[in-house]
C-alpha cells in the first residue's frame, strides 16, 4: 500500500522519491527525532529560525542534515532524514507548512499500529521483565519514603502535602459501603467471560475483601440465600496476561480475581461520581465552552483534545505524557495521598499478589492495568500531584491554606487549570517543568519525547496539532485481509483515508475488500461498513448515492416492510454466550438485580466480543 500512499502524497505536495518497505523503521525513528527537534527549537518557530544548508548521505535510507540559525549562523540541531522525506522536510523548514508536517506524520506512522496476532518469545520475555522491573521500582516507593519527603521544607514536601489535601477534599464525602458491584467487560483470572463469572462469584471472595464487604451482603442476591458452610475464600492473586496488541509489542494486563473485580467496579463508580461532582475539580476558567470546564472527565476526551489544539497556537498550555503510568502508581503513593479511612476500603479490593509464569510476587503497584480502579485512581493521583506542583510554582504553600474547611473554600475561589484524562496531562506552560519534576520525585516517568511545552506542537488524547492545525492521519489497522473482522477494519480505514484526501490509497483498499468478499460493497450515507463519498445527508445526497449504486451494480435492495434501501456488507453483533451454563435460577436473579438488564430484549452476551458476518443493513 505504500506505493498508493506515495501517489497521494505526490499529488498533493509534488514529486518525491518512492517509499520502500525496508525504509519503514527509518521513517518511524525519524518522526520521533523530528518531534524532539521541534520541541528543542522552541517557540520562535521553524520558518524564522531554521534554514537547511546541506545534506550528507549516510546510508541508502537516510541523509544527515545540519540545521543552522538564520540569524546567527550557529548550528541548532542535527537530524537524520530518510531520503523520500527530504522534499517534505525542506518544505516544512522553509515555510512551516503544516501540510508538509502532516504528510510526514502520515508516512512515518502509517504502519505504526498494525495489529499483531501473536507474540514472539522475545516480546513476551521483554514485556514480562519490564513488568517485574516496574514492580520492583514501586517497592522502593514506600509510605515512609513519601512521609519523610513531605516533612522536608522544600518544593517536593510542599507539593506532597498539597496533593494529599486535594485528594482528601475530593474523597471526604464518599460512602464506600454504598456501592453497586458489577462485572466488567474484561477478563478475570479465575473464570471465563460471560455466565461463568456469575457462577464463580457465588459465595466466594478474597479474605481481605470479606473484612469490609461481607459475602452475605455483597456476594449473594439476598442474605437469606447465604450458606456459611458453602462459602469459601479465593487467593488475592492476579495473573499476568500478555495480550497481542500491535507490531510494537504486546499489552501487559493483570487479570483480577472475579470477587475483587466485582467490588472494584462498585468502588470505581462511587469514586468517579465523587470526582465528577466535586466543586474543586469543576471550578475552572471555562476555556473551551460554557458547559465543560471540569479538570477530570472519564467519558469525554474532547476537552483535552480541544485544549491541545488551541494551545498549539497560543502556547498557553503544555501537554505532558507519562510512560507506563498505570504500573508506576505505587501502593506507597496511594497510601500517602488517601486518608486512612479511604485506604482501608481501597485495599480490600486490590490483589495483594500477582502470578507471573507460575510464581507469585508481592504486588507493589496499587492498581495495574486490568484493575477496574486503575483509571479513576491514577487520574486523581496525577491531577492532585500536577495541581499541587502548579500551586507550588505560584508560591502557594500549606501554611496559607492549613485548615481543612478553609482549604476547600480557598480552592473553590482559585482556578485549578490542570486537566487530566488518564495519563494525558495538560498544565499551564510556565508550570510544566515543576510538574514534571514533582511527578519524577513520586516515581512516575514523564515521557519527555512526548511532552510538548515550548514549541508549537501539542498532543493529547489522540489529537496532534501544529500551530493551530490538526495533523490527522489514517493508520493501517491490519496487514492483510483473511477474515470478516479484518475486512470491516479496512472498510473503516478506507473511508478515513478518503476523507483525508488519500483517494488512491482508499480505492486500492476498496478493491482489496471487494475481492475478498466477492461482491461490490454499496456506497452509503449512514456510515458504518459502506463506502463513503462525502454525499450530504439530504434528499439530493440520497438520490446521488442511489443512482451511483445502480450505475455500479452494487448489492442493494428496497425493503418494503421498513420502507428504506438496504445494502449488503460486513455487519457486527455481540457474541452470545453458548457456554452451556444455565441462565435461570439465582444467576438470572442476581444479574437482574445488579445490572438493570431488560430480560425480554437482551440475551446473555459475552462482553467485549463481536461476531462479524455478511448481512443487509440500512443504506439510505
Amino acid at each position: 500500500m505504500l506505493d498508493r500512499l506515495h501517489m497521494d502524497i505526490v499529488s498533493i505536495h509534488g514529486s518525491m522519491p518512492r517509499l520502500t518497505i525496508s525504509g519503514v523503521p527509518h521513517y518511524e525513528a525519524f518522526w520521533k527525532d523530528l518531534l524532539v527537534a521541534i520541541e528543542w527549537i522552541g517557540p520562535r518557530g521553524l520558518p524564522t529560525l531554521i534554514r537547511e544548508v546541506g545534506m550528507e548521505e549516510t546510508s541508502t535510507h537516510q541523509v544527515f542534515t545540519l540545521l543552522f540559525s538564520a540569524d546567527t549562523g550557529r548550528m541548532l540541531h542535527a537530524i537524520s532524514v530518510p531520503i523520500p522525506l527530504v522534499p517534505l522536510f525542506c518544505g516544512f523548514l522553509q515555510s512551516g507548512n503544516a501540510g508538509c508536517l502532516q504528510a510526514m506524520r502520515q508516512i512515518c506512522l502509517f504502519t505504526y499500529k498494525v495489529k499483531s496476532y501473536e507474540n514472539t518469545k522475545e516480546q513476551v520475555e521483554l514485556a514480562t521483565s519490564g513488568f517485574l522491573n516496574r514492580n520492583l521500582a514501586c517497592r522502593e516507593l514506600s509510605l515512609r519514603r513519601f512521609d519523610l519527603k513531605s516533612r522536608v521544607d522544600d518544593d517536593v514536601g510542599e507539593a506532597l502535602k498539597l496533593a494529599r489535601l486535594l485528594v482528601h477534599t475530593v474523597t471526604k464525602g464518599i460512602d464506600w459501603l454504598k456501592i453497586q458491584p458489577a462485572h466488567g467487560s474484561g477478563a478475570v483470572s479465575d473464570s471465563k467471560r460471560g455466565r461463568s463469572k456469575w457462577l464463580k462469584l457465588f459465595g466466594e471472595t478474597c479474605r481481605n475483601t470479606d473484612r469490609l464487604y461481607s459475602i452475605s451482603e455483597f456476594f449473594v442476591p439476598t442474605p437469606q440465600w447465604f450458606i456459611p458452610s458453602a462459602a469459601s475464600y479465593a487467593p488475592s492473586t492476579a495473573k499476568l496476561a500478555i495480550v497481542p496488541k500491535d507490531k510494537r509489542g504486546p499489552r501487559v494486563i493483570c487479570t483480577q480475581p472475579t470477587g475483587l473485580m466485582w467490588i472494584q467496579q462498585g468502588q470505581r463508580s462511587v469514586l468517579e461520581r465523587a470526582i465528577e461532582t466535586c466543586s474543586v475539580l469543576r471550578h475552572n476558567r471555562r476555556l473551551i465552552s460554557d458547559v465543560s470546564d471540569a479538570s477530570i472527565l472519564f467519558d469525554n476526551q474532547s476537552q483535552n483534545a480541544a485544549l491541545a489544539l488551541e494551545s498549539s497556537r497560543t502556547r498557553e498550555f503544555a501537554t505532558l505524557d507519562l510512560k507506563d503510568a498505570s504500573d508506576l502508581v505505587s501502593v506507597g503513593l496511594v497510601r500517602f495521598l488517601f486518608s486512612k479511612r479511604d485506604w482501608d476500603y481501597l485495599r480490600c479490593s486490590r490483589a495483594q499478589y500477582v502470578k507471573v509464569d507460575g510464581k507469585s510476587h508481592w504486588c507493589h503497584m496499587f492498581a495495574p492495568m486490568g484493575s477496574a480502579m486503575c483509571f479513576p485512581v491514577e487520574s486523581l493521583v496525577f491531577w492532585s500531584l500536577a495541581t499541587a506542583a502548579a500551586l507550588v510554582n505560584r508560591g502557594v504553600n500549606t501554611r496559607a491554606i492549613n485548615k481543612y474547611l478553609a482549604a476547600t473554600k480557598w480552592l473553590q475561589l482559585n482556578l485549578s487549570e490542570v486537566f487530566v484524562f488518564g495519563d494525558d496531562i495538560i498544565v499551564r506552560r510556565e508550570a510544566a517543568d515543576c510538574v514534571m519534576s514533582i511527578l519524577e520525585q513520586c516515581g512516575l516517568r514523564p515521557n519527555r519525547s512526548k511532552c510538548f511545552i515550548e514549541g508549537l506542537y501539542r498532543e493529547s488524547c489522540g489529537l496532534d496539532a501544529w500551530s493551530g492545525v490538526r495533523l490527522d492521519i489514517a493508520r493501517l489497522p491490519v496487514s492483510r485481509i483473511t477474515s470478516m473482522s479484518e475486512a470491516y477494519a479496512i472498510i473503516e480505514f478506507s473511508n478515513r483515508a478518503r476523507g483525508l484526501g488519500l483517494a488512491n490509497l482508499a480505492t486500492y483498499c476498496e478493491c482489496l475488500v471487494e475481492s475478498y468478499l466477492g461482491f461490490g460493497v454499496p456506497f452509503g450515507l449512514t456510515g458504518g461498513a459502506f463506502w463513503s463519498r462525502g454525499w450530504p445527508r439530504t434528499r439530493e445526497g440520497a438520490t446521488a448515492a442511489l443512482s451511483h449504486n445502480i450505475r455500479h451494480n452494487r448489492a442493494i435492495r428496497f425493503n418494503p416492510d421498513l420502507q428504506y434501501w438496504e445494502g449488503r456488507t460486513v455487519l457486527t453483533r455481540p457474541l452470545a454466550d453458548n457456554s452451556g451454563t444455565t441462565a435461570d435460577g439465582w444467576i438470572r436473579l442476581f444479574r437482574g438485580l445488579t445490572t438493570v438488564v431488560d430480560e425480554h430484549t437482551r440475551d446473555w452476551l459475552v462482553p467485549g466480543q463481536q461476531v462479524y458476518h455478511l448481512g443487509w443493513a440500512k443504506l439510505l
